[in-house]
């Protein structure tokens, strides 16, 4: 997606959905499965989404970056959102050597960028950038080679089929610094049973399914040593059991690490 046809980003929540909500330049936008997910029309204080396959939905500003619907029925709530820029300028570089919460358990790091990939709701400070429907993850990732520091990616490979999925543990691999770590979460299956693997499988625009041992062999596929790939508990960076709570996220979410 090209900057230049970004109008407006909104961190989204709603009862049944979190993430970001992007309004395009051509008066379309997007902020689920679809791409793109209806209209957009922008009167005063109100903003109307006009969604391909919901009801629309109006919402008044609260003049301070805020949008809440109007309807009680249809909670949902808007809220300005700026994604860091991929610039490496000096400046930059500062401001995130001089940043302290960034890296995946929270501890302080000696400056470097942080990638988090479909971030959703979980949008994590600096040096921390955070990157959702703005970043094609099937397409090759837009940073050199050797410059990444580390990176998050949450719950949304499995929205990409399996051979994308390996080309893009492929690019992780490039851009990550020797000695940088790539963080996966990830749903697994095989222990899942009755209406969570229905739900799974079937629901939230999912196309691929993991178990621990193939998302390791893709992995090691994309170039990352077997003796350098770990399962770790949940950590400090990670955001989806804020949306399913503790015991769903717990019971359905692998998490690994590969260093380069």
């Amino acid at each position: 997606m090209k900057k230049n046809q970004v109008s407006k980003r909104f961190i989204a929540l709603h009862t049944a959905w979190s993430g970001i909500l992007i309004l395009l330049k051509d008066g379309t936008f997007k902020g689920g499965l679809h791409s793109p997910d209806g209209q957009w029309l922008l009167d005063g204080d109100f903003l109307n989404l006009k969604w391909h396959h919901w009801p629309e939905t109006r919402l008044k500003s609260d003049g301070r970056g805020s949008y809440f619907s109007l309807s009680a029925a249809d909670d949902l709530r808007l809220q300005e959102y700026h994604p860091a820029k991929t610039s490496t300028s000096a400046s930059l570089k500062k401001r995130q050597q001089q940043t302290g919460k960034d890296s995946f358990d929270g501890k302080v790091s000696n400056g470097g960028i942080y990638l988090n990939l479909g971030c959703g709701a979980n949008v994590l400070p600096l040096p921390w950038q955070n990157y959702d429907l703005d970043m094609d993850i099937a397409k090759p990732l837009p940073f050199d080679d050797n410059s990444i520091s580390g990176a998050l990616v949450e719950h949304v490979i499995e929205h990409i089929d399996g051979p994308s999925c390996l080309r893009f543990f492929d690019e992780c691999h490039r851009i990550l610094k020797p000695g940088a770590v790539l963080r996966v979460c990830v749903p697994t299956i095989p222990q899942l049973e009755g209406w969570h693997l229905r739900d799974i499988v079937l629901k939230h625009g999912h196309r691929s399914f993991f178990c621990d041992e193939t998302l390791r062999a893709l992995l090691r596929a994309a170039g990352f040593d077997d003796d350098k790939i770990e399962t770790t508990d949940r950590k400090v960076c990670d955001g989806h059991w804020k949306i399913i709570g503790e015991e769903l996220d717990g019971l359905e979410t692998c998490r690994m690490e590969a260093r380069k």
